[in-house]
């Protein structure tokens, strides 16, 4: 089976340390974003210039220790070091934040294997994030996604597992 694939864009990225991660976010197919450790930042594939800050995260960029993006793109999801997570809708262009839960104040990464992991669902109405091998932390709301952008709609069940020595 042969495919045949067409180049749309070509572009060289204007910066000088790589971009661990990149995702179409929203409903625009321009819309590239790049991501890494504290950065976000929107790629305008034409020019290979990249927007530096995005007014509505960038309070929250510099205390971020995980990054979660939905498979559909439309979520953006972070956990912050003041035990907080903020979800931003690209599309209603909303960022929205959880009551503090101090077990996730300042999770320390370990090794490689050790980072925060943090997953966001494609309705953007679950995250979950996972703190080394131990700890599991679990968002939900039954709201709908206009009633979301109020800290007091998600709740959270938290899970720890102690791991048996042999």
């Amino acid at each position: 089976m042969l495919l045949k694939l067409d180049v749309l864009a070509s572009t060289t990225i204007k910066r000088k340390k790589p971009w661990p991660t990149f995702a179409w976010l929203g409903k625009d197919v321009g819309d590239l974003f790049l991501f890494d450790s504290h950065r976000l930042s929107q790629l305008y594939l034409p020019s290979g210039k990249t927007k530096k800050k995005i007014p509505l995260l960038q309070s929250y960029l510099e205390e971020v220790q995980a990054f979660g993006i939905s498979p559909s793109g439309l979520f953006v999801a972070g956990a912050l070091n003041s035990g907080r997570v903020f979800i931003w809708n690209k599309s209603s262009a909303t960022v929205k934040l959880t009551a503090v839960l101090d077990k996730i104040r300042n999770v320390q990464p370990g090794t490689k294997h050790n980072n925060p992991l943090l997953y966001i669902s494609d309705c953007g109405k679950k995250v979950l994030l996972l703190s080394g091998f131990r700890q599991v932390f679990l968002w939900e709301t039954q709201e709908s996604n206009e009633a979301l952008n109020t800290t007091s709609g998600m709740c959270c069940i938290y899970c720890k597992k102690k791991l048996c020595k042999k």
